[in-house]
């Protein structure tokens, strides 16, 4: 199935390189729910189950862009977040997602 058909989602969180946490987790659990995932990550992990090795954060205006692109292409029902360079969004990231515009409403995938 396509964007078009499926309701779609963003999810801004590492990627875990052993496959069970992160960006990788996230796609799972949005496919497995009739989500159409899309993705920006925000740092590169080297792991696996017993643990984490090493992380390299992406710069915050390489996650940004990430966002943007994916917004203006993607009619967006969700929003995830994991794994952030930085403890607090950035302005803009804040304005476009996380405060309410009239009418909308925050929710859940079930």
């Amino acid at each position: 199935m396509t964007s078009a058909e499926l309701p779609v989602a963003l999810t801004i969180a590492g990627s875990d390189s052993g496959g069970g946490a992160g960006i990788q987790a996230d796609l799972l659990t949005f496919a497995a729910h009739r989500v159409f995932g899309t993705t920006a990550i925000t740092c590169l992990t080297a792991q696996n189950p017993d643990g984490v090795t090493a992380i390299e954060t992406l710069p915050a205006s390489f996650v940004l862009e990430q966002i943007l692109q994916v917004h203006r292409c993607f009619s967006l029902r969700a929003l995830k977040t994991g794994m952030a360079p930085t403890p607090r969004p950035s302005s803009l990231l804040w304005r476009t997602f996380c405060v309410p515009s009239p009418g909308s409403r925050r929710s859940s995938i079930p």
